[in-house]
């Protein structure tokens, strides 16, 4: 059940709402523009930068096509005609603002900024003009710690046209913004036109131009993606421009309307297109929606079944709290694959106190308490796992060793290191026997048929997860909720296949025996708490203490004993003299020779790495690390406390 448990507190983490940053650029960019009676326009144009900026490359160009205007339909659509003469730059500002800026924020006061023929990063409050053949280049130094808007007042002299029935401004917004623009909007004023007025806005079709009264204009558009071009034409009373000097003498007005309707057909079959296109997404992703959802709604039923039949353990009728016999005879290292499904060092180390019980082995203190010998004593009565365990201690044959062999623990960790291969090679063979009989119980029931059908389910799902990721990086519709939805299908696919591939369940009586294990480990582990008359028989102690190491709970057993052990000195029952002196070192030693096994094991697969690791070069041509570290200047680390 804690493996269900789990996979829902990660799919409850996933669920938590994550920020997504805004996309770096314009958060919003206003332009306030008024075509003068003389044919100028004069444009005030404000924004906000977010991230980190040193100040606004701003490119103004009053110059676009080399064309010859000639008074052919042609040369309405691009032409030097709709060239401006100069530029002239009236202020610019640093505008304070809050969280918010609202168009009608761009007539707020601000600080002038002063115009300059140098300026470093980081400076505010200046800007460089450079001329160019075409424009302006406005170098504006409004770091972004100063947390001012960006304000522009300029004139682009002699842009509206005059023709011989009516005005006309072409005017490109922008050509080479470089920046994202998350929010644009412009309003053009006219003003002293009172009859005609049109406009067309040319950019991508998502963007909207409108009429606001005889006199005002305006274009806005959502997610301007940089680099790309926008421009607006505006059609308006010839009489607005009395002091215009710019004349076509040309008829505009139907040919105007030529063009633009022609470039609104195309448009209008584009959007059509994508009408039906983003129509035909929406079928596709509602069908992965659908798939998606009848594999969660299967997937539930299938975990469900297998839980409750295959991984639910089996009800027992030990429902005591302590158990304080030995469930069985079985080894240590059989107790610890019946507990967790595997063997570890711990079950060595317990394995070796096995012998020590039996005295197939004894130990003797050496070099003042510094070190221990282990001795060896000739006995027929010794399982393939035990000779196998007594061939890794000494790291030579079984049949070689004597009797009253002695090794210390000091000799053990150095031939880890000097015979790591040979040691290594002992190791695995213990482990390789002891893991055989354990498994030869049938502590777990086989229920591989039902785990590969499982996993190939969630395999399933994995599929249809990174099918339907593939298919939403392709499609142009809205699709975050299915982006969402197929997030969580994917991570439940993982979790899922993750608990199908590691499910277990013991047999009815493995687990009837399992829990008395348990039982036994939380008598143990509540050792000290017990009255006298509760606690077993003394001469049972040391095989507790085995099977503790076994358990996870040794060394707060071995601190109670100590404590009870020394309180029992002297203690005689059934005609045996409790050797206090023996058994304090035995607690004592169980704890070194679990430190002495691990370390051992460690420094040897330590040993084989290094051995097959790459040459170091003193001449720098590459290679292993050398050793030592943390010569130089610099660096740093750090870790919780």
């Amino acid at each position: 059940m804690k493996k269900i448990l789990y996979s829902f507190i990660l799919l409850f983490l996933v669920l938590i709402p994550i920020k997504i940053s805004a996309k770096e650029g314009i958060t919003n960019y206003y332009i306030d523009a008024t075509i003068l009676s003389n044919g100028d326009i004069n444009i005030k144009e404000m924004f906000i930068m977010n991230g980190k900026f040193n100040g606004m490359n701003r490119i103004i160009n009053h110059r676009g096509s080399t064309n010859i205007f000639n008074g052919s339909i042609d040369s309405f659509k691009g032409s030097n005609i709709y060239n401006g003469d100069n530029i002239v730059i009236n202020e610019v500002k640093g505008i304070p603002y809050s969280k918010h800026l609202e168009f009608n924020d761009i007539n707020k006061q601000g600080d002038k900024f002063n115009e300059v023929n140098y300026a470093n990063r980081g400076d505010y409050g200046v800007y460089t003009k450079d001329n160019k053949y075409d424009g302006i280049e406005l170098l504006i130094y409004n770091p972004s710690s100063s947390k001012k808007a960006f304000y522009i007042d300029y004139t682009i002299t002699n842009m509206a046209i005059v023709h011989n029935d009516i005005a006309e401004l072409g005017f490109n917004i922008f050509t080479q913004l470089k920046e994202y623009v998350d929010n644009l909007e412009m309003i053009i004023h006219i003003p002293n036109n009172n009859n005609l007025l049109r406009i067309w806005a040319h950019g991508p079709l998502w963007g909207e131009s409108e009429i606001i009264d005889k006199s005002t204009v305006k274009v806005t558009i959502k997610e301007l993606e940089a680099y790309t071009p926008i421009d607006v034409r505006v059609a308006f009373d010839k009489e607005v421009l009395t002091e215009s000097s710019k004349y076509s003498n040309t008829d505009a007005l139907d040919k105007i309307i030529e063009i633009e309707t022609e470039k609104a057909n195309l448009a209008n079959e584009e959007r059509e297109q994508a009408i039906e296109t983003i129509k035909q997404e929406k079928r596709i992703q509602t069908i992965f929606d659908i798939i998606k959802l009848i594999w969660v709604i299967v997937l539930i039923i299938i975990v469900y079944y297998v839980y409750n039949k295959y991984d639910k353990e089996y009800e027992n009728e030990f429902k005591a709290k302590y158990f304080r016999d030995f469930p069985s005879n079985k080894e240590p290292t059989d107790v610890g694959y019946l507990i967790r499904k595997s063997i570890n060092n711990d079950d060595l180390s317990a394995s070796i106190l096995m012998l020590i019980y039996k005295k197939v082995l004894t130990f003797e203190v050496i070099n003042n308490k510094k070190d221990y010998n282990l001795i060896y004593h000739t006995t027929n009565d010794l399982n393939i796992s035990d000779k196998k365990l007594i061939e890794f201690l000494y790291i030579k044959k079984f049949e070689e060793i004597n009797d009253l062999e002695i090794i210390s623990l000091t000799k053990l960790k150095s031939q880890a290191n000097k015979k790591y291969e040979k040691f290594l090679k002992k190791y695995t063979n213990w482990k390789d026997e002891v893991t055989s009989k354990a498994k030869s119980y049938s502590f777990f029931e086989n229920n591989n048929i039902v785990k590969v059908l499982s996993i190939i389910y969630s395999f399933l799902g994995i599929f249809i997860g990174l099918s339907n990721f593939l298919y939403l990086s392709i499609i142009t519709i809205n699709t975050k909720y299915s982006f969402i939805f197929t997030i969580l299908e994917f991570i439940i696919s993982i979790v899922s296949l993750i608990y199908f591939a590691t499910f277990t369940k013991r047999t009815k009586e493995a687990n009837f025996e399992y829990i008395k294990w348990i039982a036994l480990k939380k008598f143990m582990e509540d050792f000290g708490t017990m009255d006298k008359k509760d606690l077993p028989d003394i001469v049972l102690w040391e095989k507790y203490l085995v099977y503790a190491v076994t358990l996870g709970c040794a060394n707060k057993l071995a601190k109670v004993m100590k404590i009870r052990a020394e309180e029992l000195n002297n203690f005689n029952t059934s005609n045996i003299i409790f050797d206090y002196y023996r058994f304090n070192n035995l607690m004592t030693f169980s704890t070194i020779i679990n430190r002495t096994v691990n370390t051992s094991i460690n420094s040897a697969y330590n040993t084989q790495s290094i051995a097959n690791s790459r040459n170091s070069s003193g001449g720098g041509f590459g290679g292993g690390f050398s050793s030592g570290g943390g010569s130089f200047g610099g660096g740093g680390g750090g870790g919780r406390f």
